[in-house]
């Protein structure tokens, strides 16, 4: 049997970015029941006082 025969149709998908102060998060929803799927974060290592926004919109390149 293929290993494809195993996978579960999960139906649409709705993914969201949250960008904060101090990381950025990346979560992938079920778009009919709102169950989270997935998720990913990467911390921002800055002074909080210091924000740099380039950094901060830097980090949403990687979910491009």
């Amino acid at each position: 049997m293929a290993a494809s025969s195993h996978r579960i149709m999960l139906g649409p998908l709705v993914a969201a970015i949250d960008q904060g102060t101090s990381s950025t998060r990346f979560l992938v929803f079920n778009s009919k029941t709102a169950e989270l799927l997935s998720h990913h974060q990467v911390e921002i290592k800055q002074n909080p006082v210091l924000l740099d926004p380039k950094i901060c919109t830097g980090n949403l390149e990687m979910y491009r």
